[in-house]
Protein backbone atom coordinates (compact mmCIF):
# COMPACT_ATOMS: atom_id res chain seq x y z
CA UNK A 1 0.00 0.00 0.00
CA UNK A 2 1.22 3.45 -0.85
CA UNK A 3 1.37 5.57 2.32
CA UNK A 4 1.04 8.79 0.30
CA UNK A 5 -2.28 7.62 -1.15
CA UNK A 6 -3.61 6.44 2.21
CA UNK A 7 -2.79 9.72 3.94
CA UNK A 8 -3.45 12.08 1.05
CA UNK A 9 -6.61 13.42 2.70
CA UNK A 10 -4.35 15.00 5.35
CA UNK A 11 -2.99 17.35 2.71
CA UNK A 12 -6.41 18.93 2.21
CA UNK A 13 -6.52 22.23 4.14
CA UNK A 14 -10.26 21.94 4.75
CA UNK A 15 -9.83 18.49 6.27
CA UNK A 16 -7.01 19.77 8.48
CA UNK A 17 -9.03 22.77 9.66
CA UNK A 18 -12.12 20.64 10.25
CA UNK A 19 -10.12 18.11 12.27
CA UNK A 20 -8.49 20.89 14.31
CA UNK A 21 -11.86 22.56 14.97
CA UNK A 22 -13.40 19.26 16.06
CA UNK A 23 -10.47 18.48 18.35
CA UNK A 24 -10.62 21.92 19.95
CA UNK A 25 -14.39 21.80 20.37
CA UNK A 26 -14.19 18.35 21.96
CA UNK A 27 -11.41 19.47 24.32
CA UNK A 28 -13.40 22.54 25.39
CA UNK A 29 -16.59 20.54 25.94
CA UNK A 30 -14.78 17.90 27.99
CA UNK A 31 -13.02 20.59 30.03
CA UNK A 32 -16.29 22.32 30.84
CA UNK A 33 -17.83 19.03 31.93
CA UNK A 34 -14.79 18.14 34.06
CA UNK A 35 -14.81 21.62 35.60
CA UNK A 36 -18.46 21.32 36.55
CA UNK A 37 -18.31 17.71 37.71
CA UNK A 38 -14.86 17.39 39.31
CA UNK A 39 -13.92 21.02 40.00
CA UNK A 40 -15.11 20.73 43.57
CA UNK A 41 -12.97 17.64 44.13
CA UNK A 42 -9.54 19.12 43.46
CA UNK A 43 -9.30 18.69 39.68
CA UNK A 44 -7.90 21.83 38.05
CA UNK A 45 -9.82 22.40 34.79
CA UNK A 46 -6.97 24.46 33.27
CA UNK A 47 -4.46 21.65 33.82
CA UNK A 48 -7.01 19.18 32.46
CA UNK A 49 -7.52 21.42 29.39
CA UNK A 50 -3.78 21.53 28.68
CA UNK A 51 -3.36 17.78 29.16
CA UNK A 52 -6.36 17.02 26.96
CA UNK A 53 -5.25 19.43 24.25
CA UNK A 54 -1.65 18.23 24.26
CA UNK A 55 -2.66 14.57 24.18
CA UNK A 56 -5.32 14.85 21.45
CA UNK A 57 -2.89 15.56 18.64
CA UNK A 58 -0.45 12.70 19.34
CA UNK A 59 -3.42 10.38 19.85
CA UNK A 60 -4.81 11.29 16.43
CA UNK A 61 -1.46 10.81 14.72
CA UNK A 62 -0.53 7.58 16.50
CA UNK A 63 -3.93 5.96 16.09
CA UNK A 64 -3.77 6.71 12.36
CA UNK A 65 -0.33 5.14 12.19
CA UNK A 66 -1.59 2.11 14.09
CA UNK A 67 -4.32 1.62 11.48
CA UNK A 68 -1.73 1.71 8.69
CA UNK A 69 0.58 -0.64 10.65
CA UNK A 70 -2.29 -3.08 11.17
CA UNK A 71 -3.12 -3.12 7.47
CA UNK A 72 0.54 -3.55 6.55
CA UNK A 73 0.79 -6.37 9.13
CA UNK A 74 3.70 -4.52 10.73
CA UNK A 75 2.98 -5.92 14.18
CA UNK A 76 5.94 -4.37 15.99
CA UNK A 77 5.05 -0.85 14.85
CA UNK A 78 1.36 -1.58 15.43
CA UNK A 79 2.05 -2.50 19.06
CA UNK A 80 4.26 0.54 19.65
CA UNK A 81 1.91 3.04 17.99
CA UNK A 82 -1.12 1.35 19.54
CA UNK A 83 0.38 1.48 23.03
CA UNK A 84 1.23 5.17 22.79
CA UNK A 85 -2.13 5.96 21.17
CA UNK A 86 -3.84 4.32 24.15
CA UNK A 87 -1.57 6.19 26.55
CA UNK A 88 -2.48 9.56 25.01
CA UNK A 89 -6.15 8.60 24.76
CA UNK A 90 -6.35 7.88 28.50
CA UNK A 91 -3.95 10.60 29.69
CA UNK A 92 -6.66 13.18 30.56
CA UNK A 93 -8.70 10.53 32.37
CA UNK A 94 -5.64 9.40 34.32
CA UNK A 95 -5.16 13.01 35.45
CA UNK A 96 -8.74 13.18 36.74
CA UNK A 97 -8.51 9.84 38.51
CA UNK A 98 -5.17 10.70 40.10
CA UNK A 99 -6.09 14.19 41.35
CA UNK A 100 -9.75 13.89 42.34
CA UNK A 101 -10.00 14.12 46.12
CA UNK A 102 -12.61 11.77 47.57
CA UNK A 103 -15.31 11.98 44.90
CA UNK A 104 -18.58 10.20 45.68
CA UNK A 105 -18.65 6.57 44.57
CA UNK A 106 -21.54 7.23 42.20
CA UNK A 107 -19.56 10.00 40.49
CA UNK A 108 -16.52 7.78 40.17
CA UNK A 109 -18.61 4.92 38.73
CA UNK A 110 -20.25 7.31 36.27
CA UNK A 111 -16.85 8.63 35.18
CA UNK A 112 -15.47 5.12 34.72
CA UNK A 113 -18.59 4.19 32.74
CA UNK A 114 -18.04 7.19 30.46
CA UNK A 115 -14.45 6.03 29.92
CA UNK A 116 -15.76 2.61 28.85
CA UNK A 117 -18.31 4.18 26.50
CA UNK A 118 -15.78 6.50 24.84
CA UNK A 119 -13.31 3.62 24.60
CA UNK A 120 -16.00 1.77 22.66
CA UNK A 121 -16.36 4.73 20.29
CA UNK A 122 -12.58 4.76 19.80
CA UNK A 123 -12.49 1.03 19.00
CA UNK A 124 -15.39 1.47 16.59
CA UNK A 125 -13.59 4.37 14.87
CA UNK A 126 -10.37 2.37 14.67
CA UNK A 127 -12.16 -0.58 13.04
CA UNK A 128 -14.03 1.74 10.66
CA UNK A 129 -10.75 3.37 9.61
CA UNK A 130 -9.19 -0.01 8.95
CA UNK A 131 -12.12 -1.00 6.73
CA UNK A 132 -12.09 2.36 4.92
CA UNK A 133 -8.36 2.24 4.20
CA UNK A 134 -8.55 -1.44 3.19
CA UNK A 135 -11.25 -0.64 0.61
CA UNK A 136 -9.08 2.07 -1.00
CA UNK A 137 -6.11 -0.22 -1.47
Amino acid sequence: MNLRVKLSFLRDKRAQRTWLALVLAWVVIRTLVIRDVFGGYGVNPWVYFLIDLCSAIPYGILSGRAVVNFLDKNWVSFRINGFFALFFFYMPDMYVLSTAEEPPTSLLIGFLLSIVIFSGFAVYGFRRNIKRVAKKS
